[in-house]
């Protein structure tokens, strides 16, 4: 019968810290997504259309969404739309806006696949910087770890959150001349 001695333990210890840096280094993994301002649309709608005394402008970001990971991403979107939420500086902070843009009437899981992109707009407003989320999942992988794993580890542990989120950066647009 053999007897665990020093450099038994010392080995052991050496393997459990190699396995825990293997597993921290993959803790946050790269964004699947990427969204990248292309340009920007304004409509304008005449006074005497709407009856009102001056014209109204609106002003969308057309925005180009990327799969740049190595496996299928999926998000919610009414066809090519997907679901988007505006985040807004105020002051020093950025702060997510109360109302989520689900743009349209038949809402569901879309995929993106790896090397795909798409196009689509979202509202933005003059003079007031913001930024574009999209909320996206990468994988069932991470549904199917958190199963069996207690929820006080999977709410200390970020890559186990079941949807991640991408965003544009900051989008201004300046005041009307």
């Amino acid at each position: 019968m053999r007897h665990c001695t020093p450099r038994h333990v010392c080995s052991a210890i050496m393997v459990a810290i190699g396995l825990c840096g293997l597993l921290a280094g993959r803790g946050a993994p790269k964004p699947g997504i990427s969204l990248a301002v292309v340009g920007f649309k304004t409509n304008t709608i005449a006074a005497s259309e709407l009856g009102l005394l001056s014209d109204r402008e609106s002003v969308c970001a057309v925005i180009r969404m990327s799969n740049c990971g190595a496996r299928p991403v999926i998000f919610r979107a009414d066809e090519d739309m997907p679901c988007y939420r505006t985040i807004r500086q105020e002051g020093a902070i950025w702060k997510e806006s109360a109302c989520v843009f689900e743009c349209g009437l038949v809402v569901r899981d879309r995929s993106l696949g790896p090397g795909q992109s798409l196009t689509f707009n979202a509202a933005v407003e003059r003079d007031r910087p913001c930024r574009i989320s999209v909320p996206y999942r990468s994988s069932n992988l991470r549904t199917q770890v958190r199963r069996f794993l207690p929820t006080w580890l999977v709410q200390r542990v970020s890559w186990l959150s079941p949807v991640s989120a991408v965003a544009t950066p900051m989008i201004t647009i300046g005041r009307k001349e």
